[in-house]
């Protein structure tokens, strides 16, 4: 199953009501502070995953589960 993240679910949301009618300025303001929240989830979930696979490569196990922990507590936010 793919989790989605609140903030997807907004995003999609504002998105659709956008096609319907002009968003209000602080919806427009909603929409921009999601697309950061949403580039800050990408940004961290790609550096975990690149690094974790650097630790797997250099055989550092402890680094390895560090990141798998941190990369699991993100993708449990977006059940």
């Amino acid at each position: 199953m793919i989790g989605i993240h609140p903030i997807h679910r907004r995003l999609a949301a504002l998105t659709f009501k956008s096609d319907i009618q002009p968003l209000s300025e602080a919806e427009q303001i909603e929409l921009f502070q999601c697309l950061k929240v949403n580039a800050q989830i990408v940004y961290q979930l790609d550096k975990y995953k690149s690094l974790s696979f650097l630790a797997h490569e250099t055989g550092d196990f402890d680094w390895e589960m560090d990141l798998c922990a941190r990369i699991e507590a993100i993708e449990n936010r977006m059940k």
